[in-house]
């Protein structure tokens, strides 16, 4: 039974001299905080930029391989806790290519081109076991770190870049994170609908963000922190709650859009162009 007041440990000092100890402790932290915080802040000072990092993570592409830059990326390695594999698939010549990240390593994605056949790659990965890639019911976070270049416009078939993406559109059952000419958005959808969040202006161009979405307590909310300042750009949520998301033989694609066989689709792969680093997705 818990009891008030200070219970002296046995063989300890009186009570009177713990009460001045806990209070020299107590003025300590009080003195500490007023010199880090103001008034009605919390002690506890975050940084945006550690924002959603994934403390067990299924999916966690950080692109740290050892390599050159400039040399095309074959592969990736999960550094999350599923077993997947990680491959490289491409369509007119496109290729990935090794480059400096945000942190470490990063991947090139191929250029804008404004022809109809313009060089498409993309990260296909597939989870040893279908299930663990699939949010269900659960709560879950989805997120990528990326620099985009210049948006374009002209190329028919090219509606949006794809940062990180399962299922379609037409599929009832998909998550999606883009940039839509430049403008940050996430889509996820389950058995309840679709629910769309969009951020209001664009990114700029070859600068660094980290741009999340999540399902949380019957709420999706999308977050778009700069990692060059540290700030955090924007949060947008919308009470509405997808349902359960379920997926049958569908990869995850990093980068671009691909078939539920794990191909870019030529008259529509909504290529990204820019540098990506860590993707993430972790189910609560």
């Amino acid at each position: 039974m818990r009891e008030s007041g200070l219970v002296r440990p046995c063989g300890g000092p009186p009570a009177r001299t713990w009460s001045i100890i806990v209070g020299l402790i107590t003025a300590t932290l009080l003195a500490s905080c007023a010199v880090a915080c103001s008034v009605g802040d919390d002690p506890v000072v975050t940084d945006p930029r550690r924002a959603g990092e994934p403390s067990n993570a299924e999916l966690l592409l950080q692109f740290d391989e050892v390599a050159v830059p400039g040399d095309a990326v074959p592969s990736a390695v999960n550094d999350g806790r599923v077993e997947a594999s990680v491959s490289v698939v491409t369509w007119a010549g496109g290729r990935l290519a090794w480059d400096r990240g945000w942190e470490g390593g990063g991947v090139r994605t191929p250029a804008f081109g404004a022809a109809q056949r313009t060089p498409t790659a993309a990260l296909v990965v597939v989870p040893t076991v279908e299930r663990e890639l699939e949010p269900g019911t659960r709560d879950f976070v989805i997120g990528v770190d990326f620099a985009a270049d210049a948006p374009e416009s002209g190329r028919p078939g090219d509606n949006g870049d794809n940062l990180l993406q399962r299922g379609r559109f037409d599929a009832m059952a998909q998550f999606k994170l883009q940039l839509d000419h430049g403008v940050p958005g996430c889509r996820l959808s389950g058995d309840k609908g679709a629910v769309v969040v969009v951020a209001p202006d664009p990114v700029q161009p070859g600068h660094w963000y980290r741009l999340t979405c999540q399902r949380t307590a019957g709420r999706v909310g999308l977050q778009l922190t700069d990692l060059e300042s540290g700030v955090t750009v924007g949060e947008w949520w919308k009470r509405a709650d997808p349902g359960d998301i379920r997926f049958t033989g569908v990869p995850v694609s990093v980068g671009a859009k691909v078939s539920d066989a794990g191909r870019i689709d030529p008259a529509g792969s909504d290529q990204f162009h820019g540098v990506i680093d860590r993707v993430v997705v972790d189910i609560s």
